[in-house]
């Protein structure tokens, strides 16, 4: 098994956030998965299928690459949620 820090130092540009950043912070970056634009970002760079496959498992790496929600449905889901515990 990779040590699952054994990349964290390497940096990258992010498309996303328009600034470098290092692996470490996309790979923590959801709920301690990595960020589902990983394989993009970092492919090519580092062996990311092998690291993925090493170190997550097939429902975590589900869980990584799900597409996401609409923003619209999220934000509904969590005020749905805070009104059900508030009574």
């Amino acid at each position: 098994m990779l040590e699952i820090d054994r990349f964290d130092e390497q940096e990258k540009y992010c498309p996303v956030l328009g600034h470098h950043l290092k692996f470490g912070y996309c790979r923590v970056l959801r709920e301690g998965l990595p960020c589902s634009k990983i394989r993009f970002c970092w492919d090519g760079r580092l062996p990311i299928s092998d690291f993925l496959n090493r170190n997550f498992t097939m429902d975590e790496q589900e869980k990584i690459f799900e597409i996401p929600k609409n923003k619209v449905v999220t934000l509904l889901a969590l005020i749905e949620r805070a009104q059900n515990r508030s009574g």
